[in-house]
Order: structure tokens, then C-alpha cells, then sequence
């Protein structure tokens, strides 16, 4: 008997422990010097980030790169930046519906990577790393 409730115990701990759940980093608590530090810390160790999910608020950039391909960033502005325009610190997000430029929103999603290569000998690559949505909401202010 005690060998059976000890396996049901056992099965009951193995259940609750869902291998399934990824590791969370929630930006949306940071300040911007901490907001700064962790983009950057993102970016020089991507490895140790990638398949987390991660929450961020921010104001929605999208920038033209070229014909007609935009690339959206979501994040803060740095306030020491004169004019206040030039220093948006945040990560690169892509989803199936845009927001609007300049809207307040708060996105969730797997830090991921793709990588493009430039030359038919795959010698020459580009690697991108962005959050691929799950969920986004408008924050109203």
C-alpha cells in the first residue's frame, strides 16, 4: 500500500511539472536604464534568450528598410536623447497584424532567430533576432 501512494505521489509531482513551460522575462517592470541594459544584454548573448517568452510595453516604430519592407520595434525612448526621437530602445517583433505607428502596446512572444543567407554558398549570413507574437494588445493612455 505505501508503495502504491508513494508512485501516486510520485505521478501527481511528475504531472504538475510540465517540461512545456518556458522561462518568462517580463520588461515591462524595467526603468530605461534597465530596459537599456537587458536590450543589450539580449543582443550580446542571444543564445541564453532564445524560446523565452517575453513581455514588453512600449511605443510602436515602424521603419522603412527598403521598397516595401518595414521592420516594427517596440520599446521606450530614452529621455536624455535631445530630440527625443533618435534613441529607441527595444526589440524587433513580427506578428500577422501590425500595429499602428506610434501606438502604446504591450506584446508577448518567443524570443527567436532566423537566419538569411546572402550568397549561394551560405558563406555570408544575416542573423535577426526578434519576438514572434502571440499575443498584443493597445494600452490606452
Amino acid at each position: 500500500m505505501k508503495q502504491l501512494l508513494v508512485c501516486f505521489l510520485t505521478c501527481i509531482l511528475l504531472v504538475g511539472c510540465s517540461s512545456d513551460e518556458r522561462e518568462v522575462l517580463d520588461l515591462t517592470q524595467y526603468n530605461i536604464t534597465m530596459l537599456t541594459a537587458e536590450i543589450q544584454n539580449i543582443y550580446m548573448n542571444s543564445s541564453n534568450y532564445l524560446g523565452k517568452k517575453i513581455i514588453i510595453e512600449g511605443e510602436v516604430q515602424k521603419i522603412h528598410i527598403e521598397d516595401d519592407k518595414y521592420m516594427y520595434l517596440v520599446g521606450m525612448y530614452d529621455p536624455l536623447c535631445e530630440d527625443g526621437t533618435c534613441c529607441l530602445v527595444g526589440l524587433v517583433f513580427e506578428c500577422e497584424n501590425y500595429p499602428e505607428n506610434e501606438d502604446f502596446v504591450r506584446i508577448e512572444g518567443e524570443f527567436s532567430e532566423r537566419i538569411t543567407y546572402i550568397d549561394e554558398e551560405e558563406t555570408v549570413w544575416i542573423t535577426e533576432f526578434f519576438i514572434e507574437v502571440e499575443k498584443i494588445e493597445e494600452i490606452k493612455e
